[in-house]
């Protein structure tokens, strides 16, 4: 009589030989192309599958050995319990009953063979035990790399933060002071200064140009007011009369926030006669009213050339200045052409293009996130993508979901 082990149910653990195997690990394993997210991972001839990976998570955490006689134990239990002969109870997870009663039919054959099975299993055992070990240690280098990753991509967001305040301050001191701010409050001063009709602040960043605008109203030493000439029955002479009288009467000079004086200069929105009206306003308001007029606009190549002329306007451009996110972007597509950022930290390369595209916090993935939840991160993703962009970065993610075999 023959015992025959179903072999092919403990066949997980037994090591695949490979003389010329490299023990040698970088900080990450090198993963085989063909790899598929969290279920086959390559260390290099022997591949690991999910619940390997899951095996030694348990364990990663943990600070000595102790983990590898509770893991022998779990799987020398779960090996008896292959083979119904010999199969387990809580109490006695030998079956030392049933092995006897089957030896004495057996003149003892089946006890020998069982005991090779069972000795062999153990030595296919210590050896598996090892490369759960190496996992161990992979998910560690793993999981280092991604915090590492993680950090830098806070201090990268934190020095984007500072140029952007530089710059900001940059037009501050280089562009507003001297042709605004300075002349305010030198006259103030009672100091003889040319002051500008008009200031315009123009950038593509609507956003950026307000704040400036918004700025200059409580920086300035001055009357500060907000209109919209094109109002009905709105008349500019009027209010400018108005302003004139303030100046006398308080000695502050007149800085008024135009939000419509773009529109009013630009030959597609309104007719000639109105632009004509406008420019003979811009080139005397300060010397007749001692007011200054500061608008913003995102297209001064729409604006009439003429009302633009210095003598009206006195420009300030905000096109130099990058938001933070603008920098996020070009520095995020310099990253994911690095391979390395890619292979050794795939999560954050997936989080901080999401970033990019804004998706939802709730979409980000961390090292412990289900397999389901990368694909779910990568679809939105690509949902937030064109044509032409989804063929660029779909490979790109593909890749750094394969790496994220964590």
């Amino acid at each position: 009589m023959r015992i025959n082990f179903d072999v092919a149910k403990i066949n997980r653990i037994n090591p695949v030989k490979n003389n010329n195997r490299n023990v040698v690990r970088n900080t990450t394993h090198q993963l085989s192309k063909d790899t598929f997210v969290k279920n086959s991972v390559s260390f290099g001839s022997a591949d690991f599958d999910t619940i390997d990976i899951f095996d030694a998570k348990k364990y990663m955490d943990e600070t000595d050995s102790s983990w590898k006689e509770r893991y022998s134990k779990e799987k020398l239990i779960e090996f008896i319990t292959y083979e119904p002969a010999f199969g387990s109870t809580s109490s006695n997870p030998f079956r030392l009953d049933a092995r006897i009663i089957l030896d004495l039919f057996t003149f003892g054959l089946a006890e020998i063979e069982y005991q090779y099975h069972l000795a062999n299993y153990r030595r296919r055992l210590v050896y598996h035990m090892q490369l759960i070990n190496q996992i161990i240690s992979d998910l560690r280098n793993a999981r280092t790399n991604e915090g590492l990753a993680e950090n830098l991509k806070v201090q990268e967001d934190a020095q984007r933060e500072v140029r952007y305040i530089e710059q900001i301050n940059n037009v501050k001191e280089n562009e507003l002071y001297p042709k605004l701010i300075n002349g305010i409050q030198a006259n103030r001063e009672g100091k003889n200064v040319e002051i500008p009709n008009c200031v315009m602040i123009s950038g593509k960043n609507d956003e950026i140009n307000k704040s400036f605008v918004q700025w200059c109203l409580e920086q300035a030493n001055a009357n500060t007011d907000e209109i919209s000439i094109y109002e009905e029955n709105f008349d500019v002479l009027d209010y400018l009369d108005k302003k004139e009288q303030d100046y006398q009467r308080t000695g502050y000079w007149n800085l008024v926030y135009v939000n419509d004086l773009e529109r009013m200069i630009n030959p597609k929105q309104v007719d000639p006669a109105v632009i004509a009206s406008m420019k003979a306003i811009m080139c005397s308001t300060a010397k007749d009213y001692h007011t200054t007029l500061i608008f913003s606009s995102t297209n001064p190549d729409e604006l009439d050339d003429t009302a633009l002329e210095t003598n009206r306007v006195t420009k300030v451009s905000t096109d130099e200045i990058e938001t933070p996110f603008q920098m996020k972007i070009k520095d995020v597509k310099k990253k994911l052409q690095d391979e390395n950022f890619i292979r050794y930290s795939p999560l954050c390369a997936i989080n901080e293009t999401a970033d990019c595209v804004g998706v939802k916090e709730d979409f980000r993935v961390d090292f412990y996130s289900t397999v389901n939840k990368v694909e779910a991160l990568i679809k939105e993703i690509l949902s937030k993508m064109d044509d032409k962009k989804k063929e660029i970065y779909q490979p790109i993610l593909e890749t750094a979901k394969k790496n994220a075999w964590y």
